[in-house]
C-alpha cells in the first residue's frame, strides 16, 4: 500500500535523506533522492536543514556531499550556500576539499 504524501510526517523526510545520503549504492541514493522529491516541497524546504543536521554527520564527506546534492535536486540554493560556507571552515579536510569544489562549481549561486 503507497501512503500518500499530502500530510507528510518528518520521519518520512529522516527516511528519505537517510537513504539518500548514507548508503553507497547508486540505486539506494537515487530511491533516497526520489523519495524526498516526492513530499510537498514548500515542507520539505521547511524542514530538511533540522532533517539533516538531525540524521546525518556532515563531518563525513559523503554524506555531507550527499545532502548537497539532495539540495541541488531540490533548487534549495540559499541552503546549499549555507552548507558550503558551513563546510569550507569544516575541522574535516575532505569536507572542507568537497566544499571548495561546490564553491568553484557556481552552484551555490542558484543556478
Amino acid at each position: 500500500m503507497q501512503r500518500e504524501f499530502n500530510n507528510p510526517d518528518i520521519r518520512e523526510l529522516q527516511a528519505a535523506v537517510k537513504r539518500a545520503c548514507q548508503p553507497t549504492h547508486a540505486r539506494l541514493i537515487m530511491e533516497g533522492r526520489g523519495l524526498v522529491a516526492k513530499l510537498p516541497r514548500d515542507w520539505i524546504l521547511a524542514n530538511i536543514e533540522q532533517v539533516g543536521r538531525s540524521v546525518l554527520n556532515f563531518a563525513d564527506y559523503w554524506e555531507y556531499g550527499r545532502f548537497l546534492e539532495v539540495l541541488e535536486a531540490i533548487e534549495a540554493w540559499e541552503l546549499i550556500r549555507k552548507f558550503v560556507g558551513e563546510g569550507l571552515v569544516s575541522p574535516e579536510f575532505d569536507v572542507r576539499d568537497l566544499a571548495d569544489l561546490w564553491a568553484q562549481r557556481g552552484t551555490t549561486s542558484g543556478g
